[in-house]
């Protein structure tokens, strides 16, 4: 997350010579010690800013550059679809969208229907984010929102097995059971 194009370039090298095999741009951070400085989420109030910060790291790494964002800043500037096709112009491999806005932080339901018009609007792959909290979600997620895959965040804490349950449905259809309580112990004192 950042606001200065050269800065976030230079942050985009840096993390590539270190080994990074993405680099993912965050429009998508609600908190207020971030917005407040015109970065994350409040990029979104900015479309030319936030174009010349994607052309600028897309420009500066070998690496594919991504980008997570929320559906806009609030009901009434809810901007995603626009700026999808803006990354998607700058060179952006891949979007994430949180189906809330800026202005819902995590209060609401995640609109997976509108990441469908987010969906449509690009040809990139997109990627549905927010209320993800069973195989059951995902499944749903993915119809709802057209999506190309689902990105999961807060559902994940206190077990991460949670992911390849999700992964392994999607793929076969077949739920995995949760491991056994010494594997579960065990990760999670890992």
């Amino acid at each position: 997350a950042g606001t200065e194009p050269n800065i976030m370039a230079e942050a985009a090298r840096m993390n590539e010579n270190r080994g990074a095999a993405v680099i993912d741009i965050n429009f998508g951070c609600p908190v207020k010690k971030v917005v407040s400085k015109q970065a994350g989420s409040a990029l979104m109030r900015d479309e030319v800013q936030a174009a010349r910060i994607l052309e600028a790291v897309v420009d500066a790494v070998k690496v594919p550059v991504t980008l997570k964002m929320r559906t806009g800043w609030d009901d009434a500037n809810r901007n995603a679809p626009r700026l999808a096709q803006i990354a998607e112009v700058s060179g952006i491999q891949m979007v994430t969208v949180h189906g809330r806005t800026r202005a819902q932080l995590f209060q609401g339901r995640s609109d997976w229907a509108f990441i469908r018009a987010v969906k449509e609007a690009v040809s990139i792959p997109v990627v549905a984010n927010g209320d993800i909290n069973s195989v059951e979600d995902a499944e749903s997620c993915m119809k709802v929102s057209g999506a190309d895959g689902v990105m999961i965040g807060r559902a994940s804490r206190g077990r991460p097995w949670f992911l390849q349950q999700v992964a392994h449905f999607l793929r076969t259809g077949i739920r995995l059971p949760d491991p056994p309580i010494e594997i579960r112990l065990a990760t999670l004192i890992e």
